[in-house]
């Protein structure tokens, strides 16, 4: 449920759920000055305990929790539970000074497991988290294209697997395999900018690729094979920043 404040950057809502006041403040401090440098920004609500998350939930949304499992009265586990019954979709991250927990936490779907650490040391990891869930929320977000009917059609990020430069026209080849692919006139640096922050690279002048939908990557008959089957060239000027940035995705 990613949305935008009126700057134009993506804005997120966040729980912060842990008993000692002292690591919230701590935690806050370190999110917001992350999300900022991600071009993001967090509005973050501290709770001292589950049941008054759990309650707050009933009329408010949150993107992200974050939940420490070693809580008085309600466990983070009884109330990753309840959250994932009141809101499905809302990311939960577990939080712990215990890290025999880890391997408990799995049942309830988390995000990830952050580990209580001291403030220099969980700052590189809260980094990572931050960036991990950016781009998760970004590649479940849509964008709004005017195809050729002079309609306002959406199309969910994740859905495109690669978008196409072709007679001053954009065309959008998605997972929904359509027959005439949505398309729209624009150049292909109208979506370069949006794109390629969503795990999409340039492989070639003519295309922006959409690297979750990569089947193969075959350096050596410089062609790279989608989700669908087709095939889209490799250009000698794009290759090696693209392979740079497909080995990075790769590695997350």
């Amino acid at each position: 449920m990613l949305t935008f404040n009126k700057r134009g950057l993506y804005m997120l809502k966040i729980a912060i759920c842990d008993d000692e006041q002292i690591f919230i403040d701590i935690l806050k401090s370190q999110l917001n000055g992350i999300f900022s440098q991600l071009n993001a920004d967090v509005c973050i609500y501290p709770f001292s305990g589950a049941g008054a998350l759990i309650n707050y939930m009933d009329s408010t949304y949150f993107d992200v929790i974050f939940l420490d499992i070693d809580m008085p009265e309600i466990t983070g586990f009884d109330a990753a539970k309840k959250v994932k019954e009141i809101s499905p979709e809302s990311k939960i991250i577990f939080v712990t000074s215990k890290h025999d927990l880890v391997y408990n936490s799995f049942e309830y779907q988390p995000f990830y497991f952050i580990r209580k650490r001291e403030e220099s040391e969980m700052s590189p990891e809260l980094t990572r988290v931050a960036e991990k869930l950016m781009v998760h929320f970004r590649q479940n977000h849509s964008i709004t294209i005017n195809d050729k009917l002079r309609l306002n059609k959406e199309l969910l990020i994740k859905d495109i697997i690669y978008v196409k430069s072709e007679k001053h026209y954009l065309l959008y080849y998605t997972a929904k395999n359509e027959i005439h692919p949505p398309c729209e006139r624009a150049s292909l640096l109208l979506r370069e900018k949006e794109l390629l922050s969503c795990d999409f690279i340039k492989p070639h002048q003519r295309f922006l690729i959409n690297m979750n939908h990569i089947k193969n990557l075959d350096v050596t008959d410089a062609l790279i094979t989608m989700s669908n089957g087709e095939a889209i060239p490799l250009s000698k000027n794009y290759r090696q920043e693209a392979i740079e940035k497909y080995r990075l995705f790769k590695r997350r």
